[in-house]
């Protein structure tokens, strides 16, 4: 984790937010390839969605990949780099609790009914005054947003 995820955690922006309303997103699947998790490797297996998504991880990757960028407009490279961090873990962890706790008993929410409720939700939150003075994200601008956005100029910047 480095130290703005410290930061993001430190203020607790992603813990305890209000539930808001979810409108599910809609798009045709990816007509390119979409890039792995780097965290599929034994020793790093509990970092980021993937290890947090477990069984699920399969499935979830593509969609949650696809959705992440369509909802940011960020490239599907910044939202792995997101999804690999421990802000990556902390939505998957959002994910799974809304898969297990937000259906009535007997029914199940689908992966990409509670993706699409997540994604919502931290877009819905805005980046703290702190997080922007110790990360330069914006205050105010949406938590997703900013944070996968942080990720895309990393890669610009690596690429520089």
């Amino acid at each position: 984790m480095n130290s703005c995820e410290d930061s993001a955690f430190e203020h607790g922006e992603a813990e305890g937010r209000p539930e808001t309303a979810a409108t599910p997103l809609r798009h045709e699947p990816a007509a390119y390839p979409l890039p792995a998790s780097r965290n599929q490797t034994r020793d790093v297996f509990e970092m980021g969605f993937w290890g947090t998504m477990q069984a699920y991880a399969q499935a979830a990757w593509p969609l949650a990949l696809e959705r992440i960028a369509e909802a940011t407009g960020a490239s599907v490279e910044a939202v792995r780099l997101f999804l690999d961090s421990a802000l990556g873990r902390r939505f998957g962890k959002a994910v799974c609790r809304l898969r297990l706790s937000a259906c009535a008993p007997g029914q199940a929410l689908s992966l990409a009914d509670a993706l699409d409720q997540v994604i919502d939700e931290w877009m819905a939150w805005a980046i703290s005054p702190d997080v922007e003075r110790q990360c330069g994200i914006p205050a105010e601008l949406p938590y997703l947003k900013g944070w996968v956005w942080h990720y895309e100029i990393e890669l610009e910047q690596e690429a520089s």
